[in-house]
């Protein structure tokens, strides 16, 4: 799925972000959404789901997901992703810190033990992060060591030289927390020239463990 993803950022957001019709963190999430369930229309079932809270269990006020991409298949997260639009100072620091944060949660528990799960039940309009008991029908989804984690920015490369796209900088914005997955984590970026002359926007994916 992450491939999928990758392919949509490169040519589905690019062309709407030259068409104008992402202007802002919201409108970014919305496209990524439609794009996302467009492809669950035509191809694999995909789910969506926008702004999790008590993701992993945690006070919404500590910071919540904007998308969290699932296959229904197999009841997993795939990818957690967190955005950011802003033509002048793109701020990373705190998206990246949330992403290393959940992603270590996940990978320090014990491989033996169930992996975090979060529930969304239509009945009760809750989001909850554990089943109540076997009659309790909320649709669950679990964390693994194989979940992806991705920061995707879109900014000019005029005014983001503080390091937006750069792999060893937004590794350092997350600190010296330990079991981070770093091969689990990629950058999406979308760098403008910061030109008013000039509409070409790169579009690009990156491993972090590329380094560079």
């Amino acid at each position: 799925m992450i491939e999928t993803l990758g392919q949509i950022w490169k040519r589905n957001i690019k062309r709407d972000y030259q068409e104008g019709t992402i202007i802002n963190e919201a409108t970014l999430q919305a496209a990524l959404y439609h794009h996302l369930r467009s492809v669950s229309s035509h191809e694999k079932e995909v789910h969506v789901v926008a702004e999790v809270t008590r993701f992993l269990g945690e006070d919404t006020r500590k910071g919540i997901p904007d998308l969290v991409i699932c296959d229904p298949d197999k009841r997993t997260v795939e990818i957690v992703m967190e955005l950011k639009l802003d033509p002048g100072r793109l701020r990373y620091e705190q998206d990246i810190r949330k992403l290393a944060r959940w992603a270590a949660k996940v990978q320090a528990q014990p491989r033996h033990e169930i992996r975090d799960v979060f529930t969304v039940n239509p009945g009760t309009l809750c989001w909850t992060d554990y089943k109540n008991d076997e009659n309790d029908n909320s649709i669950w989804y679990r964390l693994s060591a194989k979940t992806h984690w991705v920061f995707g920015g879109i900014g000019t490369s005029k005014n983001n030289n503080n390091g937006a796209f750069s792999i060893p900088a937004l590794r350092k914005a997350a600190g010296r927390k330990k079991n981070i997955p770093w091969e689990r984590f990629w950058l999406f970026a979308g760098e403008a020239p910061g030109e008013s002359s000039k509409i070409e926007t790169e579009f690009t994916v990156t491993p972090f463990s590329d380094g560079r």
